[in-house]
């Protein structure tokens, strides 16, 4: 097994992506010492000047809701995280393309679910099951996008098929959709 201080930032950073997808539900729930690794391994890539964990700490400080000024960190790091992102769009990072279109759905512009769509499309067309999902779900509900459910399910399909454990409850309940609208 390999010591997690001699991974990369990027290991790092897909092994705390992946572990805060799982595990943020259950922030309030107990005192996890999971999610206080994740935080610590967060806060020091962000303080490495590693840009992808400025999301993660979004996503955590958003989901820690003890009173401590967590909303303020939140909203703090969305904004490190969202002009990092703008600044290395250009870069060929899934992860980076995914994040950003989370980041564009929480904005409040006018074109926000129209730009979360594009770079959804834009990591979902490169094969990343996250962003197949998210983009699955613009279609099915129109956000940004006309409402298409057979677009919708391909993208979920596609999720699906990687193991997305998010994709694969919902791929079910959009072909029972489909199946009724079709015996309508």
């Amino acid at each position: 097994m390999i010591e997690f201080e001699r991974l990369s930032q990027d290991e790092k950073y897909f092994q705390a992506r992946t572990a805060v997808i799982q595990k943020i539900d259950f922030w309030n729930e107990i005192d996890n010492p999971s999610i206080y690794s994740i935080l610590n391994t967060s806060q020091q890539l962000a303080a490495e000047g590693y840009g992808k964990a400025y999301y993660l700490l979004s996503l955590l400080y958003s989901a820690k809701q003890d009173g401590d000024g967590n909303q303020d960190r939140a909203l703090h790091f969305e904004r490190l995280a969202l002009d990092w992102c703008h600044a290395n769009q250009d870069n060929d990072d899934l992860y980076l393309w995914n994040d950003l279109g989370e980041l564009c759905q929480q904005q409040e512009e006018e074109d926000c679910f129209e730009k979360a769509a594009f770079w959804f499309r834009k990591a979902a067309e490169n094969g990343y099951d996250v962003a197949q999902y998210n983009l699955a779900e613009c279609y099915r509900f129109g956000l940004g996008v006309a409402e298409d459910l057979s677009a919708a399910i391909e993208w979920c399909k596609r999720s699906a098929e990687q193991g997305n454990e998010l994709a694969i409850p919902n791929l079910a309940h959009m072909l029972e959709q489909a199946d009724r609208t079709n015996r309508a």
